[in-house]
């Protein structure tokens, strides 16, 4: 469906004429060539437009995206099927390595990321390793931008896991601040939160305590909604651990382990799981 398309589906359903919603916007000439020619419209018009229909731009996009899957969204579909299946991993990193090498796009070296880093926790595949040379790519994108969106905040949270364990290689509070500026979009809000609590996961593995509060105060003050409640479940549990390293209470998972898996989240109970396996080998729970 063309963009086009959906502005007349979303007026009719409305039952708005295009007089009513083009008066003080556009001439009823100008929407009815975007509605039936799909004439290119200004980002300002648009938003004025969807305005009048009590429409977000954000659920707008997201709804005009649905209609049409690209290259990337099917790479990202096929993502999902290679993590489920593991004889088709290194066929889906041939081909995002052969992406990448064709486009110089980051976005198919973060899916070959991505997927080594899940391929390392599978015991079939923990031999596939990120490459110095990739990590390379990766840190020199980001520190050149001064700027970072949504594409680079996510690749930045979703590849921690690459980056020297003394620093992560950013500074903290400016990766936060970064975050911040847009938190105020639901994509971006998990986005930060995802980092958040990879961030933790990987101090916590490594035994490095001292940003740990800083992080629990910032997913303790990004988590006051109810729409958030599964990341507000994550400060609880890595609170009540932190606590618990200092000697400050006794800590037993159990119950907020179980109350991840009555709310249906089984993939972050196995990740718990793993690492408080984890943690417990290089500090014993008292």
């Amino acid at each position: 469906m063309e963009n086009g398309d959906l502005i007349k589906l979303k007026r009719k359903n409305r039952k708005i004429s295009r007089k009513e919603l083009s008066k003080d916007i556009c001439s009823v000439n100008f929407l009815q060539r975007v509605e039936n020619q799909n004439a290119k419209v200004d980002f300002e018009t648009m938003l004025l437009l969807l305005d009048k229909m009590n429409i977000q731009m954000d659920e707008y996009i997201h709804e005009l995206n649905s209609f049409s899957m690209t290259k990337k969204d099917k790479y990202r579909h096929q993502f999902i099927l290679a993590v489920s299946n593991p004889d088709s991993t290194q066929i889906f990193l041939d081909q995002m390595t052969d992406e990448f090498e064709k486009t110089k796009d980051l976005f198919y070296l973060l899916l070959a990321i991505e997927m080594k880093l899940v391929c390392q926790k599978l015991p079939n595949h923990s031999d596939i390793i990120v490459s110095d040379k990739e990590i390379s790519i990766v840190y020199n994108y980001l520190e050149t931008l001064e700027t970072w969106d949504y594409f680079e905040l996510a690749l930045y949270g979703n590849c921690l896991y690459i980056f020297s364990e003394k620093n992560l290689t950013f500074d903290l509070k400016d990766v936060l601040s970064r975050f911040n500026k847009t938190s105020s979009l639901p994509k971006h809000k998990r986005a930060e939160l995802k980092f958040i609590v990879n961030y933790l996961i990987i101090l916590f593995e490594n035994g490095s305590l001292e940003m740990v509060p800083t992080l629990l105060d910032e997913l303790y003050t990004q988590t006051t909604s109810s729409d958030y409640i599964k990341w507000r479940l994550y400060w609880k549990i890595f609170n009540e651990l932190f606590l618990s390293l200092n000697k400050e209470i006794l800590f037993d998972p159990t119950p907020i382990i179980s109350l991840f898996r009555n709310l249906g989240y089984e993939e972050d109970v196995k990740n718990l799981e793993d690492i408080f396996i984890s943690i417990n080998t290089q500090n014993p729970l008292k």
